[in-house]
């Protein structure tokens, strides 16, 4: 669809408005990068058939490339009603992490089934069935292999005005999701986690951004938990200052292992001083833990923010406050915090 002002025909101070329905091509192609601390250099590849059958089925696959960090997927989606909000998915996938934090190794398949729909309330509300296999390594321990077929429900919202820049947003995501090792897993496992963002703008200039992170898992041995369920923390997204998932609970060997539960959270402040460029100041603070023994880490910092037509550009500086090192970190991220 094209919409645009129809200049030429104004008349008595009036601009008429058109608006063209354009057929969507056959094939669609996005081709995008970027550049984390965590990850490192990362390019992105989308393929999109929109139109297979004449009742909208698509296909669309997504290929990453990073550093530290590939993963692959395809997925088919058949709409029931709205295409938007209401329609089955379909999805395999394939993800490896070699080394991206205390040397660890991961590598996953992954398939999936999925049902979404819209709530009363506007929440999108996605119950699905998903098969994992996993190999893992962490630290100097031997390989190993797991395999989870969890069914489980989520329900997701997210308003924001401002486009990729927003200045007023609110985000929610909750989901459960249980595994039995009687039935192609291999171990009895409950996992639910909450996320929370919240956006706010105050006389133009001075913006409000908090975001909370909590997850639980009831198991009875972490170690018999695949590595892409454990809960970890810190990092860009995490608690800055501290390298990516560092924050940990430990083994006798000192290797870091995850943790049962999860819990992180931001408190930050931007101050806008030019068109295109924005202060912040920033505390983050977090744990995953087994017991609760586990300390609770904090960091704080300052950055700059530069305003693009892709998202803030972030720069951030940070010192793990509770870290006997003290040792700072610089951290640049692309995109909007919701």
């Amino acid at each position: 669809m094209r919409v645009y002002a129809d200049i030429a025909a104004r008349k008595n101070s009036q601009v008429p408005i058109k608006v063209e329905v354009l057929p969507k091509p056959a094939n669609s192609y996005e081709i995008g990068g970027g550049f984390s601390t965590d990850l490192g250099p990362k390019v992105r590849f989308k393929w999109s058939k929109p139109w297979i059958t004449e009742d909208g089925h698509y296909l669309e696959t997504n290929l990453n490339v990073a550093q530290k960090q590939q993963d692959i997927s395809m997925a088919y989606t058949v709409p029931v009603d709205d295409p938007n909000d209401d329609l089955w998915r379909f999805s395999v996938g394939y993800k490896l992490e070699d080394e991206l934090t205390n040397d660890t190794y991961s590598e996953i398949l992954t398939g999936q089934v999925q049902r979404q729909w819209l709530t009363e309330n506007k929440w999108v509300r996605t119950a699905f069935l998903r098969r994992d296999q996993e190999t893992y390594r962490i630290g100097d321990e031997d390989e190993e292999s797991t395999e989870m077929l969890m069914p489980g429900i989520s329900y997701a919202r997210k308003k924001s005005k401002g486009g990729t820049t927003p200045y007023w947003g609110e985000q929610w995501l909750i989901s459960a999701e249980f595994g039995l090792d009687d039935v192609l897993s291999s171990t009895n496992l409950i996992r639910v986690q909450m996320q929370h963002a919240w956006l706010r703008t105050y006389f133009d200039r001075h913006l409000v951004f908090l975001k909370a992170n909590v997850g639980a898992m009831l198991v009875d041995d972490i170690n018999n938990v695949p590595f892409s369920l454990r809960f970890y923390a810190g990092g860009d997204q995490s608690v800055r200052g501290f390298a990516y998932q560092s924050i940990s609970p430990e083994n006798d060997d000192g290797e870091l292992i995850g943790g049962k539960y999860l819990l992180s959270g931001t408190m930050e402040y931007n101050y806008q001083f030019a068109k295109n460029w924005r202060a912040a100041l920033f505390v983050d603070g977090g744990t995953a833990t087994n017991d609760f023994s586990d300390d609770f880490e904090v960091g704080a910092g300052f950055g700059f923010r530069y305003l693009t037509p892709v998202g803030p550009v972030r720069i951030d500086h940070a010192w793990g406050l509770t870290k006997e090192s003290k040792s700072t970190r610089l951290s640049i991220t692309i995109g909007p915090e919701i």
